[in-house]
């Protein structure tokens, strides 16, 4: 196996262990208290179809979430996905480089290692994708009832 992909498997690895741990371990998650350590990036349509994103607090998980499949993706520097809707509930996390997004007003948002940024944007405008340099993201595709607004701190 080549390097890269070896060090594209280790990242997705500790970053997929690290979230079954906070997830799965009821007592440690009881002892956390809000802080940006548990905060979400939610990219969302609004009524009028414009794709929103507004950043919430979660309160500590006591259970998993409803995690249906894990997919870990590299990307290199300029990589586009042109305007679309998330295919379905996702909860990303970028574990390497800089991944931006584009809503429909034409803002940009950044997003670096360790930043977790969930799309429900399933109808609408959708959103524009790009890399700011050579990156890794883990996308986790959850249950299609799940409501990341009944997380809210």
């Amino acid at each position: 196996m080549d390097k890269s992909r070896r060090d594209v498997l280790a990242a997705g690895a500790a970053a997929a262990g690290a979230a079954l741990m906070m997830n799965g371990n009821a007592a440690l998650a009881a002892d956390l208290s809000p802080s940006p350590l548990l905060k979400v990036n939610r990219v969302y349509a609004a009524s009028d179809g414009a794709s929103r994103m507004e950043v919430i607090n979660l309160k500590p998980l006591t259970e998993s979430l409803p995690v249906l499949s894990v997919s870990v993706m590299a990307f290199k520097k300029g990589a586009i996905e042109d305007w679309h809707v998330s295919p379905a509930k996702f909860m990303v996390i970028v574990t390497a480089g800089i991944y931006q997004i584009e809503l429909t007003d034409g803002s940009r948002v950044d997003f670096g290692p360790g930043e977790v940024t969930y799309f429900e944007n399933l109808t609408g405008k959708g959103h524009y994708n790009r890399t700011l340099s050579d990156g890794v993201v883990m996308a986790m595709r959850l249950a299609d009832d799940f409501d990341v607004s009944a997380l809210k701190a």
